[in-house]
């Protein structure tokens, strides 16, 4: 009853997701959530009783499994993923039993990064790459050979009954077991398509997609692959000058703290052998069902047969069309699975990230494949609203960072550039900017991207990577880039000494980042970020038009202010440089000169009618910096902007007809200019109680 007690406050978190599907109670998390101070001791009541006799409700027990396509023809069952639509409650149930069933479960080898907290997929891939080099660098400089493994049907092929014995041999207490043995083995199937139920049946063997404790029973169920391939003999290691005493990296003793290397050391650097040691006994990293293998070419083969071997014993099978061996081009060795055949290539993608035959990122392949995801996302996007005569530009942008510009950062967190690479990617998020303003393709994007506070790409792979570093100094001990770290930072050529080499970010924070704060971090790229915006406007060449926009780290206020489409648009053009823009033409006012910006601030008599003193070159955009970031309260604030700004807007007005001679000129006339605004800064009149 005590440990039951103590599982309990994990309903009252924000564990539970929030916006899913429901099932056909309907009921949902955020009902529950409102409701929990009354339901607590109802469903603590429920839920104990289902703990004392091992079974929950049968209507519990239904999933109501959807059919999501992935790819490939709709007419093959194949190329759909089964999505089960279990009840909220059994989720709250589960969320119950997750905890106490991982601490008396066997511990999860160090190899397996997925479903596991502070394991990201970024982390996986960067470990990868480091094992990778240092296998290389620890085997005549040779490459090893990674062969990328597909589980066929994970879940579908998981069979509990083997995850039972396990857990009993751990001596996981009982309740532990014939609870999970409850909720999975007795499970009741229907499929939902177009509305339509199916008959219900049970599962003969599987876990089911949606259900909270399944990645964790399919990450017991997979966890011996990697104890399995240890057993294959050790590829030959270059020899060390210097002799070092080295520890393997324990997988299953829980009491043993994993290590690479000990204490013994003489002066000077240590060689790249001496401290890798056990490093090449990592011979597969899984995440989810994806498995990577690591070998020699003349190993490869026989950790092939073993996890085929591994298959037969649990009763799962490998896909051998979609498994994929990565070799040197000139490498002509063939490997089978199940006596089939697996294709060779020099790349692959892994986690959605290109690893090339050398085992490190592959970055010009990176960078063309995140540019056009995200030019292809964007140009749909801009056809469905997302452009000038749609969206504004504010909400537009901000879409662009939430959903288009993660698809171009995906991976430079753990990828070192040259500054050609870094030309193509600013090219790509130009690209997208350029849609959302509509701009010809060689406008100028540094107004573009300061008015709406976007930083160019490559401030952006230097904040990713300043986090990402800072990130792992707090991981937990026991995950694999924890453990090899002390490598990395011992070597020259690992991703931690590039970035700490490189990056202006981390060099301007303190040398041991462990001490650093969150606020501190984010205090530091800030700065970055100011002082960068200080040096551009400051540049003799280039800064003309952007040292008339706001001085700080914030969004111009143009951008969101109440104002018309047409307000809005001339303010807009005005601060890129658009209004006059264009071929030069004669002045339609004067009619003397051609119709310049510096010509247009004379002709409309811009500093007498707004009061400015004639030392100011850009009385306009001297007046937009002044707009309020926020709803004033000072009087006589709203009296300064209740004068000039309907002047602004009749000069921005004028300034149009006159740009577009040859248009319906009944449109640039308003007879109440800058009224939104207006109305907006206004306090509401008070209240007269009778």
């Amino acid at each position: 009853m005590a440990h039951f007690y103590f599982w309990w406050p994990n309903l009252t978190s924000n564990a539970v997701p929030k916006k899913k599907a429901p099932r056909i109670d309907h009921l949902r998390s955020e009902m529950l959530k409102l409701l929990i101070s009354v339901l607590t001791p109802f469903l603590y009541k429920l839920f104990y009783l289902c703990w004392i006799s091992s079974y929950t409700p049968e209507s519990w027990r239904i999933a109501q499994v959807v059919p999501i396509h992935k790819k490939g023809p709709p007419d093959n069952p194949a190329n759909f993923r089964p999505i089960s639509l279990t009840s909220i409650l059994w989720k709250v149930f589960e969320y119950c039993l997750q905890q106490p069933l991982e601490i008396h479960s066997p511990s999860l080898d160090i190899s397996q990064g997925g479903y596991r907290t502070e394991r990201s997929s970024l982390d996986q891939v960067l470990c990868l790459q480091e094992i990778c080099r240092l296998h290389k660098a620890c085997n005549n400089n040779l490459p090893c050979t990674l062969g990328f493994l597909d589980v066929m049907q994970a879940y579908d092929s998981v069979d509990p009954s083997i995850i039972w014995n396990l857990l009993q041999a751990h001596h996981t207490p009982p309740l532990l077991i014939s609870l999970p043995q409850n909720l999975f083995g007795d499970v009741y199937i229907e499929v939902v398509i177009s509305n339509t139920n199916s008959y219900r049946f049970p599962p003969t063997t599987g876990v089911l997609q949606g259900s909270i404790l399944s990645p964790f029973i399919y990450s017991l169920y997979i966890n011996s692959l990697p104890a399995l391939l240890q057993t294959t003999e050790q590829p030959p290691r270059s020899p060390s000058r210097t002799p070092y005493t080295t520890t393997t990296l324990d997988h299953h003793n829980e009491d043993s703290q994993p290590s690479i290397i000990s204490s013994q050391r003489r002066r000077g650097r240590p060689s790249t052998a001496s401290l890798t040691q056990s490093l090449p006994s990592i011979q597969c990293l899984l995440y989810a069902d994806n498995v990577v293998v690591i070998s020699t070419p003349q190993k490869m083969q026989e950790i092939l047969q073993l996890c085929e071997q591994h298959s037969y014993d649990l009763g799962y099978r490998w896909n051998p069309k979609k498994c994929v061996i990565i070799q040197p081009p000139n490498n002509e060795n063939t490997y089978t699975l199940y006596d089939t055949q697996i294709l060779t290539q020099s790349s692959f993608i892994y986690l959605g990230i290109p690893i090339n035959y050398y085992g490190q990122i592959d970055i010009p392949q990176l960078i063309n494949r995140n540019s056009q995801s995200a030019l292809q996302s964007m140009q749909m996007l801009n056809n469905i609203g997302l452009n000038p005569s749609g969206l504004s530009r504010h909400l537009s942008s901000q879409l662009y960072s939430q959903f288009i510009r993660p698809k171009l950062e995906y991976g430079l967190a753990i990828s070192t550039f040259k500054k050609s690479y870094l030309i193509s990617i600013e090219k790509a998020q130009n690209s997208c900017i350029r849609m959302i303003y509509g701009a010809h393709p060689k406008s100028e994007m540094k107004i573009m991207r300061r008015l709406v506070k976007m930083p160019s790409m490559s401030k952006r792979i230097a904040i990713l990577q300043a986090k990402f570093v800072y990130r792992a100094e707090f991981l937990l001990s026991d995950a694999l880039f924890t453990i090899i770290r002390p490598v990395l930072e011992a070597q020259q050529g690992s991703y931690q000494r590039k970035l700490k080499k490189k990056s202006p970010i981390i060099q301007q924070l303190p040398e041991v980042l462990s001490n650093l704060s969150s606020k501190e971090l984010k205090a530091g790229i800030r700065l970055f970020l100011q002082n960068n915006l200080n040096s551009i406007r400051s540049a003799v060449t280039g800064s003309k038009l952007l040292s008339c926009c706001l001085p700080n780290l914030s969004v111009d206020p143009i951008m969101w202010l109440p104002m018309t489409n047409r307000e809005r648009s001339c303010c807009l053009r005005w601060r890129l440089g658009w209004l006059p823009g264009g071929r030069l033409h004669p002045c339609n006012k004067c009619h003397q000169t051609t119709f310049s910006k510096k010509h247009a601030i004379q002709c409309l008599n811009m500093h007498s009618r707004l009061h400015i003193p004639y030392y100011q070159p850009d009385p306009i955009s001297f007046f937009l910096t002044q707009l309020p970031k926020g709803q004033p309260t000072s009087p006589k604030r709203i009296q300064h902007l209740t004068s000039y700004w309907p002047i602004i807007c009749s000069i921005l007005m004028e300034l149009d007809s006159y740009h577009h001679p040859t248009s319906n000129q009944q449109q640039y006339q308003d007879p109440n200019p800058g009224t939104a605004l207006i109305k907006w800064i206004t306090p509401p009149a008070p209240q007269v109680t009778e």
